[in-house]
């Protein structure tokens, strides 16, 4: 039996059914760790899609970690938010990528 094309593909073939979108956005971020403790920081998007975000971490996250992001979206008046609720499938080079669970966006109330 011969393989069928998706079979030949190479392991490093795109996967993604969404297109990402280079960005370079801050962030707050919030997670819950393994012993149950809620992390928070800063961070930087640096691409996003509909389906997933890629963003920094200070440390690996391990895959399936639940993960909100606050993320600073571009607005005249700088006071809306777009909140990204995901899971980690993926770190590496000091970044990691979640899937999208649920997202929106909020205003923020000024001062």
């Amino acid at each position: 039996m011969g393989q069928t094309n998706q079979e030949a593909e190479p392991e490093s073939a795109e996967r993604r059914q969404t297109r990402r979108y280079p960005v370079e956005l801050e962030a707050e971020y919030r997670l819950l760790d393994a012993l149950g403790t809620w992390q928070s920081g800063r961070t930087r998007v640096l691409n996003l899609s509909t389906g997933g975000v890629w963003f920094e971490t200070p440390q690996p996250l391990p895959r399936g970690v639940r993960v909100e992001l606050a993320i600073r979206w571009p607005s005249p008046s700088g006071l809306i938010q777009l909140y990204v609720f995901g899971q980690t499938v993926r770190c590496e080079n000091g970044c990691c990528g979640a899937r999208i669970l649920r997202h929106g966006f909020r205003l923020q109330r000024a001062g």
